[in-house]
């Protein structure tokens, strides 16, 4: 049977708006504090809390790792995880990254404006100023070719692998091991793309409303459901999981039973990890927006804590 716990992480806010510390009795109650965004890696999940009282969101880790103490100024907007770092955008666009010093894809962080980031067990990268592919970490998924004009949309980076998804029409193009295929993409054009341990998977261009069609290539995951559509997807070293168009996580690939078995419930995201997952639900009345979590917990990955 899959095992899951869930967490609801829940701030209480200190009424002050007014000079004697009240709220007017014409003015609404504010919304409740509510997690935003989750990001996991070995041993360790956190949340992103967004708080409409105060306009300051927050970071709310849990598990056993030193990637759970994380710098200031960081950016809410985009946050990754993998292996026993994270990185993230700080206010001014800046990489940012922390976690386990003997990681070596934790740093050091090249200076760089981005609003687009991957992180991986063995390498990082980021799309300077939008279009300019930088890496940074060890192996080849971190050489980037030498190209003239080698801009990219998006970039994901595998173990030891990188792709990158070029503009409109075009097919993506990617380096560094190709063993298994993995940097081997077919010709054609994706929405999103996510890389493994000598795997890659994309979104075809949406064409219909069920999301766009699933296409894998390099090794083959067990159960890959090849022609499914889904929304988005995420990927760890072994498996990927995948929200279909009714917002359900569905998992596939080589991971125990418990890892590949998401709550049935609906999800706005998804992070993965090694041996765990964690998601953000849809907010459905009277439920706001939970964080639950599901696979091993054997470190406390799963114990999202309620924060007073």
């Amino acid at each position: 049977m899959s095992r899951w716990l869930v967490g609801v992480v829940a701030l209480t806010l200190v009424a002050g708006c007014l000079p004697n510390g009240f709220l007017s009795e014409d003015d609404p109650p504010p919304p409740p504090p509510s997690p935003g965004s989750v990001f996991v890696g070995d041993g360790f999940s956190c949340a992103g809390i967004s708080n409409p009282r105060t306009d300051e969101p927050a970071i709310v880790c849990w598990g056993a790792n030193v990637a759970t103490t994380y710098p200031p100024d960081v950016s809410l907007s985009r946050i990754m995880a993998a292996g026993r770092h994270a990185c993230a955008l700080g206010r001014d666009r800046e990489v940012i990254c922390w976690g386990d010093p003997d990681d070596l894809a934790a740093g050091p962080t090249p200076s760089l404006l981005t609003e687009t980031l991957t992180v991986s067990p063995t390498h990082n990268c980021a799309l300077h100023t939008a279009v300019i592919p930088v890496c940074w970490g060890t192996g080849p998924g971190a050489v980037v070719p030498q190209r003239p004009e080698f801009y990219g949309a998006d970039i994901v980076a595998g173990s030891g692998h990188t792709c990158m998804r070029m503009y409109a029409g075009q097919p993506p193009v990617c380096w560094g091991r190709d063993d298994l295929g993995q940097s081997s993409p077919p010709p054609i054009e994706f929405q999103q793309m996510v890389a493994g341990d000598g795997f890659t998977c994309g979104l075809t261009p949406i064409t219909g409303p069920a999301g766009g069609m699933l296409v894998c290539w390099g090794r083959v995951l067990p159960n890959t459901p090849a022609g499914a559509s889904f929304r988005n997807l995420y990927a760890a070293p072994s498996y990927v999981c995948g929200i279909d168009d009714a917002g359900m996580a569905r998992c596939w690939g080589d991971a125990p039973a418990s890892v590949l078995s998401p709550p049935p419930v609906q999800f706005q995201s998804v992070a993965i990890g090694r041996d765990h997952g964690c998601g953000v639900t849809i907010e459905a009345e009277p439920m706001p927006p939970r964080v639950v979590c599901w696979g091993d917990n054997s470190q406390g990955q799963l114990d999202a804590p309620e924060i007073e």
